[in-house]
């Protein structure tokens, strides 16, 4: 795209402008836990996903200013990502969204307008989108953003799921010695 640019001395110019492109992506993974309890944890991953999937998120720390956003810090599972600013712009029953404000992601793979969405699981399915921009000459660093952020969505939608499961099995057993006890 051109445009042109008048200068002090009224010369004309033609400028060109690189255009930018939209990237995206999505991971859906099948899910064995129940829908509601593997939401909650999305809906708390400030607090779940370090204790849940400690190899994948070292921690998520509030900002005490503004409690939409947070800083995340990845762990050994996530070699090429590091750390993330997100800012939550909704979290609801049906759809967690988050901006990528700063951190690897934009710096790393000259991305901006980051936004993600995890979707409520519907039918055992769950899914996590995402779109960008950049601009034409980092097309590989957008390429390796999507191959990144797809590692990291299916490690946290499967680990988180596992988690969830186990957590309500854990419950269920507690829930049955408690039964076996008071009733023996």
């Amino acid at each position: 795209m051109a445009c042109e640019i008048a200068s002090a001395g009224g010369v004309t110019r033609k400028m060109e402008m690189a255009s930018e492109t939209e990237g995206k992506g999505e991971v859906t993974v099948m899910i064995k836990s129940q829908p509601d309890v593997l939401w909650s944890a999305i809906r708390t991953s400030t607090i779940m996903f370090p204790v849940a999937i400690p190899d994948l998120y070292t921690s998520i720390t509030p900002n005490p200013k503004n409690s939409e956003e947070r800083q995340v810090t990845y762990g050994p599972s996530s070699p090429n990502i590091k750390s993330s600013t997100e800012v939550i712009t909704e979290n609801t029953e049906e759809v967690f969204i988050y901006r990528v404000t700063g951190g690897d992601i934009p710096s790393k793979y000259h991305v901006h307008d980051f936004k993600a969405i995890i979707s409520y699981p519907i039918m055992q399915r769950m899914s996590w989108t995402w779109t960008y921009r950049y601009s034409p000459d980092h097309q590989t660093s957008a390429s390796k953003l999507n191959a990144d952020m797809a590692d990291i969505a299916k490690q946290t939608l499967e680990k988180l799921d596992n988690f969830s499961e186990l957590k309500v099995l854990k419950l269920n057993c507690m829930d049955d010695l408690n039964a076996y006890i008071f009733t023996a």
